[in-house]
């Protein structure tokens, strides 16, 4: 069953207060005033009508909870960045109106006192909910470990006084729909962490012996940039299309062709089969990129595709021990 975006972000709100440690490599949701109140890592929330939304993990404030869970959706704020800046910035865009505290609120609103703190309604003003983010582990608003460690750091509750200078009513009244998925996307290395963005299906191309190596997260295929054939062409991912530049082999350390779980493997373009899937420069470190490159059976040029047990492959580089992964989880 579709939902407007307003209830979509009252929904990622919801997701918020509710996970609380440590998931697939991504932390919960605490609460921090400091350096770190946008989050960090990725991680993908399921919401009722199915539709799979990305939003960044780990810990915020009151304040960036409450417009990230907007923009998460689709609903622009303005560029609003903290408490003192919503109200003017989120009623330009035309998706927010500012209320008195006297009218009626409802789930996907949020509730403001510009000065010191806000919360989104998940019911509403009349003896309903709300979700916030509200202090830290030590009772303080800076410091911390990452992530929810008392249950109460990001939270749900009964409506209350704060007293609140009005309500921010979203006027936004779209229907959410499922995002276009993007033409290309850049791929980098990056510390293992379980996430769709390094989830992988090896499928059989149209012909014997070739496979595409397609992401859970876009359904695009990796890709040697422009259909290049020269050492040193970058690989991206790209939109699916059947092309030679998406088609790959893979061999072992012996020269025999097949494709082997678990194994260390060498993967080959087929536009060149003398060139290999390459870190740049020998790289261990996280954000390097890939190129294709002469074989050279280094470890910057072996992989191992570990299954998941669910028709998808995490895929490893031996040499820095990072996995394939779509950049800031291919959104």
């Amino acid at each position: 069953m579709a939902i407007k975006k307003k209830d979509a972000a009252a929904e990622i709100m919801e997701h918020f207060a509710n996970l609380d440690g440590w998931h697939n490599g991504v932390p919960g949701h605490g609460y921090t005033q400091g350096g770190g109140r946008w989050g960090e890592g990725w991680e993908y929330v399921t919401l009722s009508d199915g539709t799979v939304v990305g939003v960044a993990g780990g810990d915020r404030d009151c304040s960036s909870g409450v417009i990230s869970a907007y923009q998460a959706v689709g609903i622009d704020c303005g560029g609003a960045t903290y408490t003192g800046n919503m109200s003017d910035l989120m009623c330009r865009t035309g998706n927010f109106q500012r209320t008195g505290v006297g009218d009626h609120g409802v789930r996907g609103d949020c509730v403001l006192n510009d000065l010191y703190h806000t919360a989104m309604l998940t019911g509403s003003a009349d003896g309903g909910s709300l979700a916030e983010f509200a202090i830290n582990e030590f009772g303080g608003i800076v410091g911390g470990a990452v992530g929810d460690q008392t249950g109460n750091e990001c939270r749900i509750r009964p409506y209350y006084e704060f007293p609140w200078y009005c309500f921010l009513v979203c006027v936004n009244d779209e229907w959410l729909t499922a995002p276009e998925p993007p033409a290309s996307w850049p791929v980098w290395m990056w510390v293992p962490n379980n996430t769709p963005a390094q989830r992988w299906r090896v499928l059989p191309s149209d012909e014997d012996g070739w496979f595409n190596i397609v992401s859970v997260v876009n359904d695009l295929a990796l890709d040697v940039a422009w259909g290049g054939k020269e050492p040193g062409t970058v690989v991206q991912s790209y939109r699916r299309n059947g092309t030679d530049a998406q088609k790959w082999r893979f061999e072992d350390a012996s020269g025999e062709i097949g494709y082997h779980p678990q194994k260390p493997l060498f993967i080959i373009p087929k536009l060149n089969t003398d060139l290999a899937l390459d870190v740049q420069w020998g790289s261990v470190e996280q954000g390097a990129y890939l190129h294709v490159w002469g074989k050279n059976w280094t470890n910057a040029q072996k992989w191992v595709f570990s299954d998941k047990g669910d028709s998808t492959m995490s895929i490893i580089n031996v040499g820095g021990d990072k996995a394939l992964d779509m950049q800031y989880g291919g959104k």
